[in-house]
C-alpha cells in the first residue's frame, strides 16, 4: 500500500478498511493508523464511495457507514463547510435514496444512523 496521505484508489482503500476489520490485534492496528492518516475530505469521500460500492462486501460496508458517522459527528465543523452546497445536497440525496433501496437490513440502519446525523447537525441550516 502507498503512502495513506496519496491513497486515492478505492481498491487500496477497500483493502485498507477489510484489515480493519481483521480480527487479529497487528494488522488491525496498522490498518488503523493508516486510515487517521488520511486527509479527512479524502477520507470522508473515499468511505462514501466505498459504501456505495456493491461489490464490497456487506461488513465492509457496514463500517463504512460506521466511520462516516463517527467523523460527521466529531468532526462535522470541518467537513460540511468545506464541501460545496452542491456536494453536501448530493450527499443528502444519495443517503435518502440509498435508505430507501438499500436491501440488507444491517447497512439500513447503519444508513439511518447516517442520516440521524446529519438532520442532527443541519437543523437550522437548511430552508425548503
Amino acid at each position: 500500500l502507498h503512502n495513506s496521505k496519496t491513497m486515492t484508489s478505492l481498491q487500496d482503500f477497500n483493502n485498507l478498511i477489510t484489515r480493519m476489520l481483521f480480527p487479529e490485534n497487528e494488522a488491525r492496528k496498522e490498518a488503523e493508523k493508516q486510515y487517521e492518516n488520511i486527509e479527512l475530505l479524502t477520507k470522508a469521500q473515499l468511505l462514501f464511495q466505498l459504501f456505495m460500492d456493491q461489490n464490497a462486501g456487506v461488513e465492509t460496508r457496514s463500517l463504512c457507514l460506521v466511520l462516516m458517522r463517527r467523523i460527521l459527528s466529531n468532526r462535522w465543523d470541518e467537513l460540511w463547510p468545506a464541501w460545496s452546497k452542491e456536494n453536501q445536497q448530493q450527499f443528502c440525496e444519495q443517503l435518502l435514496k440509498s435508505a430507501t433501496e438499500e436491501q440488507n437490513a444491517v447497512l439500513r440502519k447503519r444508513l439511518t444512523d447516517v442520516i440521524a446525523e446529519v438532520a442532527r447537525s443541519t437543523i437550522g441550516i437548511f430552508s425548503f
